[in-house]
């Protein structure tokens, strides 16, 4: 049985744990940033956006945001490369089918 004193322990020697400074990668944030207005069907304006700007600045002081129409290029340089990737696997699959087919 879980009791309250050991969930205070637990969370007191968690809080005590310092903060880690997680490095700045402009590749990743480019890429969570394409998936949040993908998934979220934002529109790629909202890197223009004041509010957008404080919230990201807040979350990382050194969050370099794109230009929407960079951000453009981005979701269609992605998008491409889904696309090869899904075609060479559809190839494979193609091919395996016909030497079953076949044998």
């Amino acid at each position: 049985m879980h009791c309250y004193s050991d969930s205070r322990i637990l969370f007191e020697v968690l809080t005590e744990i310092p903060e880690q400074q997680v490095p700045y990668n402009p590749s990743k944030t480019r890429g969570d940033l394409i998936k949040l207005i993908v998934l979220d069907n934002q529109p790629l304006s909202i890197v223009e956006n004041e509010g957008f700007q404080t919230y990201s600045a807040g979350l990382n002081p050194n969050v370099e945001l794109p230009a929407d129409s960079t951000i453009a290029q981005n979701i269609l340089d992605t998008f491409h490369d889904a696309k090869m990737k899904l075609t060479a696997k559809l190839q494979v699959s193609i091919d395996k089918y016909d030497l079953n087919r076949m044998s």
